[in-house]
């Protein structure tokens, strides 16, 4: 991997990392998330029953996608580190 791709994945995992501990959007999807799942407890039209489960599972990928940036992050950053090691043996020798 290139170690501009390897930046742009660190890059691109810090800032999943960044939105998965914000507070504030925490909230947001937690607020969501709950009045979707009361919306869906209380109604009875099967057709609008299916949308809102498909709305909440929308939610559920949406912070499963930000978790797969965040670890592909987290795996940049360790070729990053093992590439940067491998240049200074590479000096040392």
């Amino acid at each position: 991997m290139s170690e501009d791709r390897i930046y742009d994945k660190i890059h691109r995992g810090a800032r999943a990392k960044a939105l998965l501990d914000d507070e504030l959007l925490k909230e947001c999807f937690d607020s969501v998330g709950h009045t979707i799942v009361d919306r869906w407890k209380k109604e009875a039209d099967p057709v609008v029953r299916e949308r809102l489960w498909n709305m909440l599972q929308g939610m559920d990928m949406a912070r499963e996608a930000m978790v797969k940036w965040l670890n592909a992050g987290k795996v940049a950053q360790h070729e990053l580190n093992e590439l940067i090691a491998k240049q200074e043996r590479a000096k040392n020798d």
